[in-house]
């Protein structure tokens, strides 16, 4: 009866540290929602431990670079765009616990990414007036990105990275990726 109790003492004290060194690694929060400045909101939820599912939306800008060869001669034109869009990305923060380890923040998913992401865009609510804007387009890719907080609201992103866009019967390489500032909302 001795060896039983000796087992379930030494099995509670292994789970207790093994559970305690769990609790310590830091892990993305739950969940957090985040004003991006002129161009929307954005939902960031975990579904791991180091991984997030986020959506962001509903507006979409950037800008565009068309090039014509007529003759052996390049023309190209350059323009802007805003319109509708919604982007879902699945983000994984693989640099955590280093973060943590050196005294930097990792609150609030301060850290670098890697991601797979989907844009699908609607109609153009502006466009510059020299280049075409697709009625509707999806672009796939991947990006690298790091994301930080600063004080209690303040959010910095900023995300690079190839992919492959589908719009009018076309398929071309494009850029993916962005820049944000916004606030983060809620507690």
């Amino acid at each position: 009866m001795k060896h039983f109790y000796l087992t379930i003492l030494t099995f509670l004290l292994i789970s207790n540290s093994s559970f305690a060194q769990e609790s310590s690694r830091p892990s993305v929060e739950s969940e957090q929602l985040t004003y991006h400045l002129l161009f929307g909101i954005s939902y960031e939820g975990a579904v791991g431990r180091l991984n997030t599912l986020r959506v962001s939306g509903p507006l979409d800008a950037g800008f565009l670079i068309e090039s014509t060869t007529i003759n052996g001669y390049t023309h190209t034109e350059s323009g802007y765009y805003l319109r509708i869009g919604v982007t879902g990305e699945f983000r994984h923060y693989y640099n955590l616990d280093k973060r943590l380890s050196k005294g930097k923040r990792v609150d609030k998913n301060s850290g670098n990414f890697i991601a797979p992401v989907v844009t699908i865009m609607g109609p153009a609510l502006a466009h510059s007036d020299n280049v075409e804007v697709a009625n509707f387009a999806t672009a796939v890719g991947g990006v690298w990105g790091i994301q930080r907080n600063y004080g209690k609201r303040f959010n910095f992103q900023l995300s690079i990275g190839p992919g492959v866009g589908f719009a009018d019967g076309e398929i071309s390489f494009v850029p993916m990726g962005g820049l944000s500032l916004g606030f983060r909302l809620g507690k």
